[in-house]
């Protein structure tokens, strides 16, 4: 799955990460994914962190339609 921040959270002391970054998930658990860092930080590129579930949104490939799926390609 791939996610996209649309918020920040200091909540998880090794998981800073801000608004717009585009993660890979690895595992998920009840309130959080594990996830690879695909765009958004030069230095932490390809890191794992934990990423809390209401900080993101799921990103589908494809075209985008208004009413439809948020997507990465527009």
């Amino acid at each position: 799955m791939i996610i996209r921040t649309k918020q920040t959270n200091t909540e998880y002391q090794y998981s800073s990460y801000k608004v717009g970054w585009v993660f890979e998930v690895v595992n998920e658990y009840k309130d959080h994914y594990v996830a690879r860092i695909l765009s958004g930080s030069q230095d932490m590129h390809d890191s794992v962190v934990a990423v809390k579930k209401t900080d993101c949104e799921e990103l589908h490939l494809g075209n985008y339609i208004s009413d439809g799926p948020i997507t990465m390609i527009t």
